[in-house]
């Protein structure tokens, strides 16, 4: 082998130790910036619910349709979608009035800070006793709810519910779902960027805070995983883009900040589970 070809993978083998290093140290020192309510917040709004509709009809007299444990999950284009096979309670005297069957939940999270609204519907079809009396089910109802006080989702719904050999009703009424425990509004972006001249280049993780799917654990987060993107400014500010794929489409940030030791805040604009975020 010439001294001319050993010099130049001497060279190489350098070069890609030194990137090593680079990396390992930025990721050692990876920044972590926190956001969420009131200007920031991030809705992971996955979990189950209870939801009780109010039916009224001229031939039935207004009672409650509570449907019990509908899933509902988000993804990272803040799609919302679940199905499964329930129980559903109809009147104050769960006894000899439920029907059991299977629903279906389709819908999209979106807006963003204090107008963040969850619209979404479910198809319920089932069978089984009301009244003592055998009877199919049809419930077809629309939700459009809104995040409030932080803790909430409320709004109203509207829909139809129809029973055979008993009748049929319309659907509307208020809705107030309590969110899920351990769902506050709060996420954070970790940067591992490596730069290269004043282009930067590297990873992000997006964390949002989420149901625990472990009740003992209340630290549990839904992890999106970005590529990262960007170029350091004269002013020594940092201006990267985020992008998720797969998992993670949709996920798009545009993140500024100054890399100091110790600095948590940054500027942010974007989209995260399909609801936009700035600061």
């Amino acid at each position: 082998m010439s001294s001319r070809i050993k010099n130049r993978l001497f060279c190489a083998a350098l070069l890609f130790s030194s990137l090593q290093f680079g990396l390992a140290q930025s990721q050692d020192n990876a920044p972590t910036f926190f956001f969420g309510p009131p200007v920031t917040p991030v809705w992971d709004i996955s979990g189950t619910y209870v939801i009780t509709n109010r039916m009224q009809s001229a031939g039935i007299q207004p009672l409650d349709i509570v449907f019990q444990g509908i899933d509902i999950s988000v993804n990272a284009r803040g799609k919302l979608e679940g199905s499964g096979t329930i129980i559903v309670l109809v009147g104050d005297d769960p006894a000899g009035n439920m029907v059991g069957g299977d629903y279906q939940v389709a819908g999209n999270i979106s807006g963003g800070g204090t107008s963040t609204r969850a619209n979404f519907s479910i198809k319920f079809k089932g069978n089984g006793t009301v009244a003592g009396v055998a009877t199919t089910c049809n419930i077809s109802v629309k939700y459009n709810l809104v995040v409030t006080k932080l803790t909430t989702l409320a709004g109203t719904c509207s829909g139809s519910a129809k029973f055979s050999n008993l009748g049929s009703g319309n659907l509307k009424s208020n809705i107030s779902l309590p969110l899920p425990a351990g769902v506050d509004g709060g996420w954070n972006v970790t940067v591992y960027d490596l730069p290269f001249g004043n282009k930067l280049g590297g990873t992000a993780n997006v964390q949002v805070d989420s149901v625990p799917s472990d009740p003992a654990d209340p630290f549990t987060f839904r992890v999106l995983s970005t590529t990262l993107t960007g170029t350091t400014l004269s002013s020594g500010v940092r201006k990267e883009k985020l992008s998720g794929a797969g998992l993670s489409a949709g996920t798009q940030i545009t993140l500024e900040y100054i890399p100091i030791a110790g600095v948590t805040n940054a500027k942010v604009n974007g989209k995260v589970l399909g609801q936009k975020v700035k600061n």
